[in-house]
């Protein structure tokens, strides 16, 4: 599924670019997506725990709770304390655009 990203950076600038994203397993309790945008690309684990939602990305080390799935900026700001900015607003684009299929 392919999707728009659109993020002004800290010096002003604004850069648009698409993503996309594919999902790879579903087993009734977790997503598992590949997030592509940027030249970057996420094996994503996805899923909601008793305390909301929440994502893991295995090959870099990165996981943490989420707001809900269409919440852009929350999640990019949550994100981007990991991974670059530019990647935490696809990855966050990414789920919602996953929330709304």
């Amino acid at each position: 599924m392919k999707f728009k990203c659109k993020h002004t950076y800290e010096d002003t600038h604004s850069m648009e670019w698409t993503g996309n994203w594919e999902l790879i397993h579903y087993n009734g309790c977790f997503w598992e997506l590949l997030i592509n945008g940027r030249g970057s690309s996420f094996h994503s684990i996805i899923g909601v725990s008793s305390s909301g939602p929440y994502i893991c990305i295995p090959s870099i080390d990165v996981g943490c709770g989420l707001s809900s799935w269409a919440d852009t900026f929350w999640n990019t700001e949550k994100l981007s304390g990991f991974i670059p900015v530019t990647d935490a607003v696809t990855i966050a684009e990414a789920l919602r655009s996953f929330s709304l299929c």
